[in-house]
């Protein structure tokens, strides 16, 4: 048809030519596009799982840090009690030494009252001896 037009004709050959050469480069283009709105889709996707996958890690990790918060405060309340456990010990082993003294010194009176019976002893021994001696004295041989 371009021949039978002349001059005319080849130049509408030429301008077909160039655009199917547009037309190519467009598909390709669209090809190309096509192609990088995928690969974005898809990288798209991905990163969406990985801040899935990072929402899930740090929910974890803030689980984490309120389970340790209650257990520091189990610790620091256990603390407290056994602080108050100890003062209660203290002041039950002062009270042991003070009745660890009174009875030392309860022990040393009971000494000096047991050594006072025995030299009493002794003395009443001595007089009950002196009643003997006289009785077997006075009896007939």
């Amino acid at each position: 048809e371009a021949a039978r037009a002349g001059e005319h004709g080849r130049g509408f050959a030429v301008v077909a030519g160039e655009v199917r050469q547009l037309a190519q480069k467009s598909a390709s283009s669209a090809s190309e596009i096509r192609n990088l709105i995928e690969d974005s889709t898809s990288q798209t996707q991905e990163g969406m799982h990985l801040v899935e996958k990072a929402s899930a890690l740090i929910n974890g990790m803030v689980d984490n840090v309120e389970e340790m918060d209650v257990i520091l405060r189990e610790i620091g309340q256990a603390s407290r009690e056994q602080t108050d456990g100890i003062s209660q010990i203290n002041s039950a082993i002062g009270l042991i030494d003070a009745a660890t003294q009174q009875n030392s010194c309860l022990v040393e009176e009971s000494v000096a009252a047991a050594a006072s019976l025995n030299e009493q002893a002794l003395h009443l021994k001595e007089l009950v001896n002196v009643f003997r001696v006289r009785e077997e004295d006075t009896q007939p041989a």
